[in-house]
């Protein structure tokens, strides 16, 4: 019997949980209490977004939260993208002091989100292919 779209997006979910849970310890994150919730409003989603991560380092709280319909149902995909968001909580002072110092839609700031997203990748590839056993 095929899944329906609700079982799709449960086992979705816990996928995404067992990743942030494997993932937790390995990247040092053990002090956070980190969430997993599928985002609300689908139609505000970016097309090219599939999970995105919000924090309080004031309280090392993280809502982590996935768009079902633009998630690849890739075990690697999804944990290679889990391990992107998670390493936003390392780095979060750092963002912040970019969103707070440079006006997101300027040019600057444009360009130092996507180098900070650039090297967040980078760094989870490496991450991933290296301790991802």
């Amino acid at each position: 019997m095929a899944k329906t779209t609700a079982q799709k997006k449960r086992d979705l979910g816990l996928l995404i949980e067992r990743q942030v849970r494997k993932w937790q310890p390995r990247l040092g994150l053990n002090q956070w209490s980190i969430e997993v919730n599928e985002y609300p409003n689908e139609a505000a989603a970016d097309k090219d977004t599939a999970l995105s991560i919000d924090w309080s380092p004031s309280y090392m709280t993280a809502t982590l939260a996935f768009f079902p319909q633009t998630l690849v149902n890739s075990r690697k995909w999804v944990e290679h993208t889990v391990v992107h968001e998670m390493l936003h909580l390392q780095f979060a002072r750092l963002t912040d002091l970019v969103e707070e110092n440079f006006h997101t839609k300027s040019p600057l700031g444009i360009e130092l989100h996507a180098r900070i997203e650039t090297a967040l990748d980078g760094l989870a590839t490496i991450i991933q292919k290296e301790f991802g056993r």
